[in-house]
């Protein structure tokens, strides 16, 4: 949601052709209310969102999907009330859970595409210090029981995706997993057809993954 103010702001901007590239602050509501701190604060949190064409280059890489021009001027924004992008982020843990499990998704697929070996220790020591940056660092105690629960979820964030890394180098992607599955669950009911029956069935149904 963009406020009545920062679009104002926003406007004047583009018409002074003061930059070409402009970093919005965000200001989060998670767990049903705004965030101030854990370092998800709008002041931490300056999104490129407001930008003239061909002034931002955009990838697919997940959490890194933009990246200024070499020739753009970036402007960013100072957190005022009335002067953020106002993101309604999650309802619940739930919520959370959700968003969690389909982002580290993406990005295993996208680590494991680039070369990247899993490492216990590694993933370990990564959402050790991700706690100390969200919560001792960036002080999100002071959001009280959410403030635990947005550090833990960014623990939560990074394990999974070392786990699913690490079940991709095991497994191999996840249509891999369910053909292995089906041609098994085959195997068996030829075993117990030829167990019953003396002789193999000439025809298995096909299995749905």
């Amino acid at each position: 949601m963009i406020p009545r103010s920062l679009s104002h702001t926003l406007m004047e901007i583009a018409r002074e052709n003061r930059a070409d590239v402009v970093g919005v602050p965000m200001l989060n509501y998670m767990l049903s209310a705004p965030m101030m701190h854990a370092k998800v604060d709008p002041w931490t949190n300056r999104h490129l969102r407001y930008f003239k064409p061909g002034a931002l280059n955009l990838t697919g890489t997940i959490h890194d999907y933009t990246h200024p021009a070499a020739t753009s001027r970036v402007l960013y924004l100072p957190y005022e009330p009335g002067q953020s992008i106002v993101h309604f982020a999650n309802i619940d843990f739930f919520d959370i859970l959700d968003k969690i499990n389909r982002y580290t998704t993406i990005e295993a697929e996208q680590s494991a595409s680039r070369g990247k070996k899993p490492s216990a220790l590694r993933a370990v020591a990564q959402a050790s210090r991700r706690f100390y940056y969200h919560y001792v660092k960036g002080k999100g105690y002071l959001d009280g029981w959410r403030g635990v629960y947005v550090s833990l979820a960014n623990v939560l964030y990074v394990l999974s995706t070392y786990t699913k890394l690490f079940e991709i180098h095991a497994n191999g992607p996840r249509q891999a997993v369910r053909s292995f599955y089906r041609s098994e669950a085959e195997k068996l009911i030829m075993e117990y057809d030829v167990m019953v029956h003396g002789s193999p069935d000439t025809h298995v149904g096909s299995l749905k993954a």
